[in-house]
């Protein structure tokens, strides 16, 4: 996405305040010479260009005190997740992979030109089963995830992919009109203090 594509909030972290902050974290780029929409497919790896967003977010975090890394069990997202973990000083078991966090599923759009890929057809509530997911479907699993974190009470970044996670900031912020104009760049990430009622979200562009 375009570094003007976002038109969320952006604010760099801050460490001052002691409170549960949840990072939510869009994977690094990932190489997609044919500008297709993979979906759930597998061999769409980091590119050096997405390497090094990965990397300057983890500098942002670096005393965010975060305990725990959760991912989609797609590549990008385990890859960016490995890199996070060691420049963070956690071990491999700080990983934990949870399918909840998958990219959002639109079979009839997989494999195809990201030209045919249009928001605004599954954005909608009525959105058929057969066609896939709806962006708030999406939302609704992330969502749950953030919940669990919660209730662990540890600072937590989790790596989930586009869709997924502007669904959930648009249920986050009660705000469904934010699913058909938000964009989260590669390798940016969203801040949520969850002290606040309801929760804040501010976006960190990187």
């Amino acid at each position: 996405m375009g570094a003007g594509g976002s038109r969320f909030e952006s604010e760099h972290p801050d460490q001052r305040k002691e409170r549960l902050k949840i990072y939510l974290m869009r994977h690094g780029s990932f190489e997609n010479p044919d500008r297709i929409f993979p979906g759930h497919a597998a061999g769409y790896h980091l590119t050096d260009l997405g390497k090094k967003q990965v990397l300057k977010t983890a500098k942002l975090l670096e005393h965010a005190g975060i305990r725990k890394i959760y991912c989609s069990p797609i590549e990008r997202t385990i890859e960016t997740a490995k890199i996070l973990a060691e420049k963070l000083g956690l071990n491999k078991n700080a990983i934990i992979v949870d399918p909840a966090l998958i990219e959002i599923n639109l079979p009839k759009l997989a494999g195809k030109p990201m030209t045919e890929f249009n928001v605004s057809a599954y954005a909608k509530d009525n959105l058929s089963r057969e066609n896939g997911e709806s962006m708030e479907d999406a939302g609704k699993r992330i969502l749950e995830v953030l919940k669990k974190i919660v209730k662990e009470d540890k600072n937590a970044l989790v790596v989930s992919h586009s869709d997924p996670i502007i669904g959930a900031v648009a249920l986050i912020k009660s705000d469904r009109s934010a699913n058909k104009r938000g964009l989260i760049d590669k390798g940016c990430f969203f801040i949520i203090d969850t002290a606040q009622k309801p929760w804040e979200v501010k976006y960190v562009r990187v």
